[in-house]
């Protein structure tokens, strides 16, 4: 970080909303990474879904990439990408998760909400 700002972007729907929210929220994600901020996604609730590849390739909005496009380019830049482990529907695998299994974008990890409200009271907060 090259004296930017902490963000934190919360993403909570899934499919409900076609994706957009979530679209929203990893393109927020890429132009604050482009303005030298450290960006953390944390998704949880039934956003859960995308730190699937499969899920997330399945969704675009007219005349945008598709979603696991904008998670990859996140990803890249350094982004940092975690999924509730009390609300993921991979939570009772978590222990024994095999990538191989369960597609799951290689650079996501499991979190618990106590580090999410640490890294939140560090940072600037986005809830979508």
């Amino acid at each position: 970080m090259n004296g930017g700002k902490n963000i934190l972007i919360i993403i909570t729907s899934g499919k409900e909303d076609k994706g957009e929210k979530a679209i929203l929220g990893f393109t927020l994600a890429i132009s604050a990474l482009h303005s030298h901020n450290d960006v953390t996604i944390f998704l949880t609730k039934n956003g859960t879904i995308w730190c699937s590849p499969q899920q997330a390739k399945s969704i675009s909005i007219r005349g945008i990439k598709t979603l696991d496009n904008y998670i990859h380019t996140f990803l890249r830049m350094q982004g940092k990408l975690f999924v509730s482990s009390e609300e993921s529907e991979f939570k009772h695998e978590e222990e024994t998760l095999e990538r191989k299994v369960i597609p799951f974008f290689e650079k996501a990890e499991f979190m618990g909400s106590a580090l999410i409200k640490r890294i939140a009271r560090e940072s600037s907060v986005v809830s979508l």
